[in-house]
């Protein structure tokens, strides 16, 4: 994240400097963390479409296919996430 912002970096850290205190730099970070942590959420938690959901246990070759198998729950989450 840092390295997509790099410039903005350098300048607050002038900024920091110049200041003689870490204010806007410590600022700069919080918000460089929350917008890490914010894709991370967003990457973590996919929205599974029905045939997202067929699609994985079909890959598992799995028989027979049940109910509970398309439920599935947490673990189908992780393990599609993994494979995209």
């Amino acid at each position: 994240m840092i390295s997509q912002t790099q410039k903005e970096y350098y300048e607050v850290l002038s900024q920091s400097d110049k200041a003689g205190k870490s204010t806007v730099f410590i600022e700069y970070m919080l918000k460089v963390i929350d917008e890490s942590l914010g894709q991370l959420l967003d990457f973590s938690n996919p929205t599974l479409s029905a045939e997202d959901r067929l699609e994985y246990f079909v890959s598992l070759g799995k028989a027979p296919f049940t109910r509970k198998d398309y439920i599935g729950g947490r673990v189908v989450y992780e393990r599609l996430a993994a494979l995209h």
